[in-house]
């Protein structure tokens, strides 16, 4: 994977409020798309959770997380799918870390092909002690560094309704390779699961809104994914026997 990076500052869309935001170039393999030749979302999440792990790296903070037991972890996100880049295209990802609040933070990407935008979300995360596994208030030392507006309420994000009644259920046996440095199941591996469970059909469709809320964390076992299929919305969650772990709503849109 090929990577060009540049740290900037610069105005941003939000009043002009300064903030400090990441690119990174990076060239499309072929093992990182799908049978379209299109970058699977799994993979489209593990490179934006890259880029954002190294503006953290490059601003010292990662080492400080580290020494005091704290991670960050992430509670939900917003996709919004313009068009997919495809194999071999060179796309520039750029993050900002937006605002935050007593208990959560915000971060936000585009991704760039040229000046296009193909992809924009937002990002909510949570500060967690790693041994007792519980959020803690965020420290403003934790995030000044990437100039991040603070905020006295909590962004607005989209709300994933509960299923009632679903159609169609799969089982997935947790693996060691799906353990990440947090010590629990890599957010990239629930969508893993919901695309491998999704029937043909949306093979041939373009996700264009996606939404995922991670609701409790699991490290080993089995999950069960259950899924509720409209014409062109589908519904998500994935559980642990009776432990809800995660819910997603797609928009879909043929190609």
């Amino acid at each position: 994977m090929w990577i060009r990076c540049v740290l900037v500052w610069i105005i941003c869309e939000r009043g002009g409020i300064m903030g400090e935001i990441y690119r990174e170039s990076i060239v499309i393999k072929s093992h990182e798309t799908d049978s379209n030749g299109r970058l699977s979302i799994p993979m489209l999440v593990r490179l934006l959770l890259y880029v954002s792990n190294r503006q953290t790296e490059r601003l010292g903070n990662t080492c400080i997380l580290q020494e005091k037991g704290l991670t960050w972890f992430i509670l939900q996100h917003d996709l919004t799918i313009h068009q997919m880049p495809k194999v071999d295209d060179t796309i520039t990802v750029e993050t900002e870390a937006l605002s935050y609040n007593k208990f959560f933070t915000y971060r936000r990407f585009k991704v760039f092909i040229n000046d296009t935008v193909f992809v924009e979300t937002v990002m909510k995360f949570a500060l967690v002690d790693m041994i007792e596994r519980k959020l803690v208030r965020i420290d403003p030392k934790f995030v000044n560094v990437y100039k991040a507006e603070r905020l006295s309420t909590s962004q607005k994000m989209t709300k994933i309704k509960r299923l009632d009644v679903c159609s169609d259920s799969q089982e997935y046996s947790i693996r060691q390779t799906d353990i990440d440095m947090n010590q629990h199941v890599n957010n990239a591996v629930y969508l893993e699961w919901i695309w491998k469970s999704l029937p043909n059909i949306y093979h041939d469709k373009l996700p264009k809104h996606l939404a995922i809320i991670y609701e409790n964390e699991v490290r080993s076992g089995k999950v069960q994914h259950y899924c509720q299929n409209e014409e062109k919305v589908t519904y998500h969650v994935i559980k642990a026997e009776d432990l809800n772990l995660a819910r997603a709503v797609i928009l879909w849109e043929y190609l």
